[in-house]
């Protein structure tokens, strides 16, 4: 089997035993990417989110390191096939920067609601990018980037 390229910092676990999705990283924390909603008092408003946001960040991180793994798969092909040539990996339209797409930052905490909700808009953009990239390769070559 050919060597697969993998993400360095996160692993996403879709089929955790909880019914949420879960971004653990390799030293072993979980990060639950969900609100909880046990958290009573201000430990809402500061422990949750603060949790929530190292997990949005480390998912943030995940689709990131996943466009530079398709980018540099696509430079890596191009040298080889035709098809490749076709279809070059597009720019992202939103660049992922740290803790930001679009330049507006990806945590809750501290954060206007308009504000994170364009985040997640301009990430739920980048995501469909991707996946229109992945699924023509795909098509095309018959075979996973």
């Amino acid at each position: 089997m050919e060597n697969q390229p993998t993400l360095e910092a996160q692993e996403m676990d879709p089929n955790s035993m909880e019914e949420v999705l879960l971004c653990r990283k390799k030293d072993g924390a979980v990060l639950p990417l969900h609100g909880g909603g046990g958290e009573v008092g201000l430990s809402r408003f500061f422990y949750s989110n603060k949790r929530f946001d190292s997990a949005m960040m480390a998912f943030l991180e995940c689709v990131k390191e996943l466009a530079d793994l398709l980018a540099a798969a696509a430079e890596d092909r191009s040298k080889d096939r035709a098809i490749c040539r076709l279809f070059p990996f597009p720019e992202l339209p939103y660049e992922i920067e740290g803790d930001r797409v679009g330049g507006f930052s990806i945590r809750l905490q501290l954060n206007q609601d308009e504000r994170w909700t364009k985040a997640l808009k301009l990430l739920l953009i980048d995501m469909k990018w991707l996946l229109e990239y992945i699924e023509r390769i795909c098509l095309v070559t018959g075979a996973a980037p």
